[in-house]
């Protein structure tokens, strides 16, 4: 009996996307909150909550995920 993975595709809306591109670009938390004129906390809540969506631990890992899943070029 084969058993199949069930492959649940995980979307970023248009805010993640931004952060995504910007964390890949080397950008801080800070810097990132600065350049979308957001507070700090809430960038770092939109980093962890990315990090959860896509099932990985830290930022490398988020980067390379944003490359597989065509979010980054």
């Amino acid at each position: 009996m084969e058993i199949k993975e069930k492959k649940r595709e995980i979307k970023l809306n248009e805010k993640e996307q931004l952060i995504l591109q910007y964390i890949a670009g080397g950008y801080s938390d800070k810097e990132i909150a600065e350049q979308m004129g957001y507070a700090y906390g809430s960038i770092r809540r939109f980093v962890f909550g990315m990090l959860a969506k896509a099932g990985v631990f830290n930022r490398v890992s988020l980067v390379a995920w944003g490359f597989r899943n065509k979010y980054l070029k």
